[in-house]
């Protein structure tokens, strides 16, 4: 009965193996592939389950592999290098790259040939495991469970069949138990409990429909892991990074910083990977009377380093975004809100929604004096209104700075410079364009991918790395690459971080590390510094649950990209002619309205009026649910099946890795003592039986226990006399110490006995 059941194991672990590798890599594996594996199992099995099975079973394995190998008119090396091509294409398309960048087309019919020569090592492995003595689940699982790993870390979204089999496969072993012996029981207990096993994969099947599931980009954050823990290994190899550094990171305490990337000193590093452990540390807390999405901005930055933007040098420093919020207040149409913020401590800088009324002395950031709980006003255009022209008294106070505004904030490296001048050639963006804004913020979102586990890239220019390039990265990528673009438009544009949360009136929100953001600020002539956002796919109402990653050439699930749509901005032209012209008041031939009011941005997202956020924001999530009505029917079923599978791998890896650990030990330290008790030298024999005995009782922890005179006379007559000791003697002592083992093992509980036999490694 055992060895008929570790057959039905065999065969269903390495061929679920062999399916899920074919499918992860897309390799060419033929239907009767499936055949000459079970064959090859077979035969694998005959070895490992009978004495005199390897005289059969290897010359008819190696008679099989020959055959195919001859008789298949096969290239193993060209097999063997297809496969590789097939293994790396794979890899780069999943998670690591676009297609494009990596091209493959198959040069064989198949690859059965190579295929089956790495399942026979695997199932050499696995069967010889399976009938070990005493690592035979530890051993089992290392044949296998790597190779899963890989594959559902590669594919994201495995076959459920191929799951199914290995679980079974995995589960049948833990019930047949770690000590295999052909007449034993554990091959009844397996066959029955599978029984069950099988049943609650099937009720799985049947609720969860894994077959209508579809993989999103988010879904592939274990892949992801294990490419940064390859890129790390890389790096230590190479030379460029030191272990040190890494093993003070992991020694730090996690999720302590502000955001994902690196600011400190007023700069914010665009080559620094991003640290998911912040994600779920809560910075602050904030209750207003706004529902919607809200920006809360801390700082911005002026000045391009290529790799990344440092504190912009202000030699004539104001308050702007103060000056609209004093504007804003003196409209009898705007809408005041007020905010309470409390952050996790004090930062140097203050967390403030647009467009608060401060006396700090500049708009890059408004220092907290070491405060960790404040309030204020905030102004908002009412009704959607667009956000009126300062006052004369203002403009002229900003007359100053404006020009200071148009000399710095255009500033980049020639090589950027350069760069960019040529994509928005190649593009048709110019600064004449009246709706500019949304243009450089599509251009920018078009085709790239928002992600978070992007490498350092090698490059001195990140913001041209990110749009010819890399095409993928996170928000403060796609901030910078926007504004350089803006500033090779000769168009005044700076980045800002802070956090992008959604808020609810009255109600106390949390906004944690996921929640932190950077954007574009645009300079625009008697208005002041308005919000642009150009990330793709930034949903506030996600932000806390993880990043959208649409897929490539998905249209972008953003609200409006910019606070001010149709923007037409000349710095050449003369100050009325650059003032901003909103959509709503543009008829469609491009001309102003019949009242010739002037016309101005409206407010940025985010800052949206309850009555227009959210609805604005939903229009999107309603349309696409109109239009895949069929796909949202069982999304739930799906992410739970998924979060079933990534459970199940990470499970196993958890439990195995340590009780395997443990086993070994166990086995170890068991074979070391009983090649000591089983010495030729009697005396040797009866001091080492004396001192297991003495170590057995201490660690049972039982009172009223001695050592018996059986095992402490002839210890001491060999240790500290002349006398020898018989064999008799010897085996004597040996048998009190068995009698010893029985009664302490008799007195012990269950965990008592899980922790003396196992921790201690007594019996």
């Amino acid at each position: 009965m055992n060895r008929i059941v570790n057959l039905f194991l065999l065969l269903v672990g390495v061929l679920s193996l062999a399916f899920l590798i074919t499918d992860t890599f897309g390799l060419l594996f033929p239907q009767a592939g499936y055949l000459w594996a079970a064959l090859l199992c077979s035969l694998l099995w005959l070895c490992a389950a009978f004495r005199r099975g390897p005289f059969i079973g290897m010359p008819l394995c190696a008679f099989l592999l020959w055959y195919l190998y001859q008789y298949q008119s096969t290239d193993l090396l060209a097999e063997l290098r297809d496969m590789a091509d097939c293994v790396g294409f794979t890899y780069f398309r999943n998670f690591s790259s676009s297609a494009g960048e990596y091209t493959f087309t198959p040069q064989v019919a198949s690859h059965m040939t190579a295929l089956l020569f790495f399942l026979f090592l695997i199932t050499a492995f696995t069967a010889v495991s399976m009938h070990a003595g005493g690592l035979r689940i530890s051993l089992s699982l290392l044949g296998t469970m790597p190779f899963a790993a890989i594959c559902i870390a590669v594919n994201g979204s495995p076959p459920p069949l191929a799951i199914m089999g290995l679980a079974v496969f995995w589960f049948g072993l833990f019930l047949g138990g770690d000590a295999y012996h052909p007449s034993n029981a554990s091959g009844k207990a397996a066959a029955l409990g599978l029984i069950p096993c099988a049943a609650v994969l099937a009720l799985l099947l049947a609720v969860y429909r894994p077959s209508a599931y579809t993989p999103e980009e988010r879904d592939f954050s274990l892949s992801r892991r294990f490419d940064r823990l390859g890129n790390t290994l890389s790096d230590i190899i190479d030379g460029e990074t030191n272990p040190v550094t890494i093993l003070q990171q992991i020694l730090e305490p996690a999720g302590t910083a502000l955001n994902g990337w690196e600011t400190g000193d007023d700069r914010l590093d665009l080559a620094h990977p991003y640290d998911h452990s912040v994600r779920s540390h809560e910075v602050l807390h904030v209750i207003t009377d706004l529902d919607g999405s809200l920006y809360l901005r801390s700082r911005s930055f002026g000045e391009y380093a290529g790799t990344a933007w440092l504190a912009p040098a202000e030699d004539n420093r104001t308050n702007a975004l103060s000056l609209i919020g004093r504007s804003l207040s003196s409209l009898t149409d705007s809408s005041r809100h007020s905010f309470s913020l409390t952050t996790d401590r004090a930062y140097d800088t203050l967390f403030l929604p647009y467009f608060s009324i401060t006396e700090a002395g500049s708009d890059v950031k408004a220092t907290s004096n070491s405060i960790s709980s404040y309030s204020g006003d905030y102004y908002l255009p009412g009704d959607g209104r667009p956000i009126p022209s300062m006052n004369e008294t203002d403009r002229a106070s900003l007359s100053a700075y404006q020009e200071f505004v148009h000399r710095y904030y255009t500033r980049l490296p020639d090589s950027t410079a350069g760069a960019m001048r040529e994509l928005c050639a190649q593009n048709g963006l110019t600064a004449d364009r009246r709706d500019i804004l949304n243009a450089v913020a599509d251009y920018v979102r078009d085709g790239s991918v928002y992600d978070t586990n992007i490498p350092v890239w090698q490059s001195d220019d990140y913001a041209v790395y990110f749009l010819t390039t890399a095409r993928r990265g996170y928000c403060i990528h796609y901030a910078s690459s926007a504004c350089a673009l803006f500033r090779a438009l000769q168009i005044p544009a700076r980045v800002t971080e802070g956090f992008l949360i959604n808020v609810t009136a009255g109600e106390d929100c949390v906004a944690t590390g996921a929640d932190a953001h950077a954007w574009v600020e645009v300079w625009m002539d008697s208005i002041g510094w308005v919000p642009v956002e150009v990330t793709r796919a930034t949903v506030p109402m996600e932000s806390t649950s993880g990043s959208e990653q649409p897929e490539e050439n998905a249209a972008p699930e953003t609200p409006d990209a910019t606070p001010s749509p149709d923007v037409q901005h000349d710095p050449n032209a003369p100050e009325s002619d650059q003032t901003p012209i909103s959509e709503e008041e543009t008829s469609p031939e491009g001309q102003n309205g019949a009242e010739g009011q002037e016309a101005v941005p409206s407010a940025a997202p985010g800052m949206e009026t309850a009555e227009s956020g959210p609805e604005a924001a939903g229009e999107g999530a309603s349309s696409s649910d109109a239009s895949g009505e069929g796909q949202a029917e069982g999304s739930s079923s799906r992410n739970g099946f998924l979060a079933f599978l990534r459970a199940l791998a990470i499970v196993l890896l958890i439990i195995g890795v340590p009780v395997a650990l443990v086993l070994l030990r166990y086995l170890l330290l068991r074979r070391i003592r009983e090649a000591r008790l089983h010495t030729p030298d009697p005396a040797k024999q009866a001091i080492e039986v004396y001192l297991q005995a003495e170590r057995a009782i201490r660690h049972s922890r039982q009172e009223n226990l001695s050592i018996p005179e059986e095992i402490r006379l002839p210890a001491e007559r060999a240790f500290f006399s002349n006398h020898s000791i018989t064999q008799k003697e010897a085996a004597k002592s040996a048998d009190a110490f068995a009698g010893l083992m029985a009664g302490i093992w008799t007195g012990l509980n269950r965990w008592q006995r899980l922790l003396y036999r196992y921790f201690w490694a007594e019996y």
